[in-house]
């Protein structure tokens, strides 16, 4: 039996058993890894063509006839030719990586990235893991252009740990977010809900609160961005229908104060978050505090998680609540085209 490596194109709809015989090995693997959730964002990427001229397009790679590695891409036209990114580079999926076991030596992807080098051209990778093996193959070959910063909360040994950790002036502010919605006669509460059992009324509730704090935060939303965000964003409908989603929603005077929403990794390990929102409206109580506090006693109690990654933005309420930030690079290929 040869030992050559060997790459060809796949079709999307041909990978699902490969994409999960490898993801099943691999223990660092995203949500955004897992072929649900990519087969749910692959599926719904024709806004992001519109955005940006590129479509998803993927490689195998075998040794021999073993099963290596899929590496999804992105094919973008520009006025400059052809050019190849990360799959998720568009949509600014939260992490992006290939599809591989622990098993993949170093040696062989470089080996496979040697080939689609060869084929592709220079390709840019963005959001990649330090944790990620694609990431220490590439980063021995150039530097990253540019760095983007997440932030998770670890639980340690549980909430109590964790809370003890907070500085003292934290634990102050936590403190009077809670008081004051009591001297002011507030009632609060939280609720753990899962995604497929999410009711379309609640769901409007919480998409109200997310583009209205969008439009004040970040940028102007047009009304066909807002109807996209409302109904065919790719985290509006995986949240509708993976077992993995999860919402925790705070709620001030049975008003929508806060809310969080993510998936629950494969591993089973850390609720990551690619949705996060506070209303203005209850900004004297902390509603965000408030929120994650609460997060990470049903971490512990309920979900049984490691982790609370809230994802891109280093935004300092979370740091102040026990986040650690977690550098995430962006960096061109620069493999050598032979050995």
């Amino acid at each position: 039996m040869t030992n050559e490596i060997t790459m060809r194109r796949a079709s999307h709809n041909s990978l699902f058993l490969d994409w999960n015989k490898l993801c099943a090995d691999n223990h660092h693997a995203s949500p955004f890894q897992q072929w649900e959730l990519h087969d749910t964002i692959a599926r719904h990427y024709l806004f992001f063509f519109v955005a940006k001229q590129e479509w998803p397009c993927y490689f195998v790679f075998y040794k021999g006839s073993n099963l290596l590695m899929i590496a999804p891409l992105c094919r973008r036209y520009t006025p400059h030719g052809i050019k190849y990114v990360s799959f998720g580079a568009t949509p600014t999926i939260a992490f992006q990586d290939f599809i591989y076991s622990d098993n993949l030596s170093e040696e062989d992807m470089l080996a496979c990235l040697q080939l689609l080098k060869a084929k592709c051209g220079e390709i840019r990778f963005y959001n990649l893991s330090h944790e990620s093996m694609l990431y220490r193959v590439l980063a021995k070959q150039g530097e990253p252009v540019r760095e983007n910063k997440n932030v998770t909360i670890p639980i340690g040994e549980g909430y109590e740990g964790y809370y003890a950790a907070l500085s003292k002036n934290t634990r102050q502010n936590v403190r009077t977010a809670y008081n004051r919605m009591s001297t002011d006669g507030r009632l609060w509460e939280i609720e753990l809900v899962d995604g497929r059992n999410l009711k379309r009324d609640v769901e409007k509730e919480l998409m109200d609160v997310y583009v209205t704090r969008r439009k004040a935060r970040y940028r102007a939303t047009s009304a066909v961005h807002e109807w996209f965000l409302r109904h065919e964003h790719f985290n509006t409908i995986a949240m509708r229908q993976l077992d993995e989603a999860k919402f925790i929603v705070l709620r001030i005077d049975g008003k929508v104060a806060a809310f969080l929403a993510g998936y629950v990794d494969e591993n089973h390990e850390s609720l990551l978050i690619p949705r996060l929102a506070i209303s203005d409206e209850f900004g004297r109580y902390s509603p965000g505090v408030v929120l994650i506090n609460e997060s990470m006693k049903l971490l512990e109690d309920k979900l049984h998680l490691k982790f609370l990654d809230l994802s891109k933005g280093d935004e300092k309420y979370k740091t102040q609540m026990g986040g650690v930030i977690i550098i995430l690079l962006i960096l061109y290929s620069k493999i050598q085209t032979s050995i």
